[in-house]
């Protein structure tokens, strides 16, 4: 037989094995991806705003900062990073609750946007398989805001915060942002002014 082409079917052979590996591979992280980006949503229940928390405001040329928690699951087989979580918030009471939902009748309760962006900080990595509870939050530093802010029930003096929020985050191992629109959170019961 001859050498050369036992060399170049050699060869040929291999190449087949390394496309069909790469392909393999490729269908797999394509598959992780899919399977990522379908499970990390409010619908799935894996991201949501756990938590708002408004601390008491005792008077208006403080600044006074918001906190929103954010849980975030992940059941996937990939890592992900969150890249920024960036929000909107409303202060109402139980006479205001019905304009929920029309953002024109909203503007009087708008305090502002607020959120955070930190690429590569440690703390905002989700490992498969884990959860978190990442922290955002804004600082409200005009007497007007915080008099908007200052919302509270006069019947109960809870806060009513409305928070909508969106969420980037990146999927490790495939350098691939993905956003998560519509987190969103009304606590009908009312919160109290955060101490902590």
């Amino acid at each position: 037989m001859n050498k050369h082409a036992t060399v170049i079917g050699i060869a040929f052979i291999l190449v087949a094995v390394f496309s069909a590996v790469t392909l393999v591979l490729t269908v797999d992280k394509y598959g992780a991806f899919a399977e990522t980006k379908n499970e990390i949503t409010p619908e799935e229940g894996n991201v949501y705003i756990k938590e708002v928390r408004v601390p008491p405001i005792y008077s208006m040329n403080e600044d006074v900062r918001v906190t929103v928690l954010v849980e975030v699951n992940n059941p996937t087989r990939l890592d992900i990073w969150v890249y920024n979580i960036e929000f909107s918030l409303y202060m109402f009471n139980r006479t205001t609750m019905a304009n929920i939902g029309n953002f024109q009748a909203m503007e009087p309760y708008y305090v502002m946007v607020g959120g955070f962006f930190r690429y590569d900080d440690p703390n905002y990595l989700v490992p498969s398989g884990t959860n978190a509870t990442l922290e955002s939050s804004l600082a409200v530093t005009t007497s007007y805001k915080l008099a908007i802010l200052n919302t509270t029930d006069p019947d109960d003096g809870k806060y009513y915060p409305f928070v909508s929020a969106d969420l980037r985050y990146e999927i490790v191992d495939l350098d691939i942002l993905v956003p998560v629109h519509g987190l969103s959170y009304f606590n009908t019961l009312g919160v109290d002014p955060y101490l902590g």
